[in-house]
This record gives C-alpha cells, sequence and structure tokens, in this order.
C-alpha cells in the first residue's frame, strides 16, 4: 500500500472514527494546523475517509490525541462542505504555517448506519450481498472501509 498525495487518516483515537488528522504530503504523513478548523473541514475528512460527516471538531487535537510527531503540512484550510478531498479546500500552501503542535486539527465522524448493520452484510460466492442494498454499492462501501482500517493497522478480511 502506497499512500498519494491529499490522502488523510485520523491517529490516536480510541476508536477509527476519531483523532487528529494527518495528511500525507511529500513521501510522509504530516499533521494539518486547526486554525479556522470547523464542522466543515472535519466533515470533509470523514467523508473522505468514508464515515459520515463529523460531529465534532474538537479544538487543539494534542490535548485530546497527542500531538504526534510527524510535521504540519498544512494551515488556513477553509472548505465550503462539498469538497470530497481536503486538498480541495483553500488553505495556505504546502509548509506554510503559522501553527504550533497545540493546534493540531482533529475529527469525531459518524458512522454510517452501514457499518451498524454489518451483522446481515455476508460474502456468498465470491461477493458480497445484503437484502435491499445494491451489490457494488456494498463492495464499494467495504473497500473504502478497508483502507480506513488499514491506517490503524486493523486487517479485514473479506
Amino acid at each position: 500500500y502506497h499512500p498519494r498525495v491529499g490522502e488523510v487518516r485520523i491517529r490516536g483515537g480510541s476508536t477509527p472514527s476519531e483523532g487528529r488528522v494527518e495528511i500525507f504530503y511529500n513521501h510522509t504523513w504530516g499533521c494539518v494546523c486547526d486554525n479556522g478548523w470547523t464542522l466543515r473541514e472535519a466533515s470533509v475528512v470523514c467523508r473522505q475517509l468514508g464515515f459520515g460527516s463529523a460531529y465534532e471538531a474538537p479544538p487543539a487535537a494534542s490535548r485530546v490525541f497527542g500531538a504526534g510527531y510527524a510535521p504540519v503540512h498544512l494551515d488556513g484550510i477553509s472548505c465550503y462542505g462539498w469538497e470530497p478531498l481536503l486538498g480541495w479546500c483553500r488553505n495556505n500552501g504546502w509548509g506554510k504555517m503559522l501553527c504550533t503542535r497545540e493546534r493540531i486539527a482533529s475529527v469525531r465522524c459518524q458512522i454510517p448506519k452501514m457499518v451498524k448493520n454489518m451483522a446481515r452484510v455476508r460474502r456468498i460466492k465470491g461477493t458480497l450481498q445484503s437484502p435491499g442494498l445494491p451489490k457494488m454499492a456494498i463492495k464499494h462501501f467495504f473497500l473504502r472501509l478497508q483502507r480506513v482500517h488499514d491506517c490503524h493497522a486493523v486487517k479485514l478480511r473479506l
């Protein structure tokens, strides 16, 4: 697995759906500063990872989720809320920040209903099936969910 520039992950939380925000750039994972960080920006991150919208964007993540060791890659992020990727939001530019390690962005993401009902989804003859849901949507969701869990060193076998 090789991350792409602009790929995001969340680290340091007690569940895979919460933590400080990190973004991949210049061959390294780096943090995002929380200057101007709101639920709009947090929701873009959550949706990029395959979760629902954010229900909280805790300020000063280092107190809640730890500061981590990664450099700060982005600051001054401002999203409209419709962007599919955090990298599409306005920002100060890669590596241009007015931020300290105490001001790292974080998220708490909503878990989609499909995850809560995973027990209904089963593997049948190499395909994923569930009552009332298209096969492709389920397969796409599981691939996105697997990518989220890979960032947390958890392997999801299908």
